[in-house]
């Protein structure tokens, strides 16, 4: 991984430990090399350790940004639709209806 993702990556944990804080520290760990995930995250008794795989596709890249790109502007129809009118932005009607999209789309429970 890059240099600059690797910064983009410390900077985006320490940004959301600022304002949305976990029972215990995150950090970063080393890359790894196999599997068919972009990130994983462990619980080692003492922290979280979130790990980016070290190669990925450009194809890979795209696909994720696009698929979230989507699931993003989704919610904004779904509640666009729901409420009959275009609400603020990025509500907390937009953030409810982006975690179901999310769900539904990945398959988490």
């Amino acid at each position: 991984m890059s240099k600059r993702l690797q910064d983009t990556a410390r900077e985006t944990v320490r940004d959301l430990q600022m304002v949305l804080p976990c029972a215990y520290p995150v950090k970063l760990g080393k890359p790894f090399t196999r599997g068919d995930d972009i990130a994983d995250t462990e619980f080692t008794g003492k922290s979280y350790i979130i790990r980016v795989r070290e190669r990925i596709t450009m194809e890979e890249a795209l696909a994720s940004v696009v698929r979230d790109a989507i699931m993003h502007e989704y919610a904004h129809a779904r509640v666009w639709g729901r409420l009959q009118a275009m609400t603020g932005d990025h509500d907390g009607h937009w953030g409810m209806e982006y975690a179901r999209v999310y769900r539904e789309l990945l398959g988490v429970a």
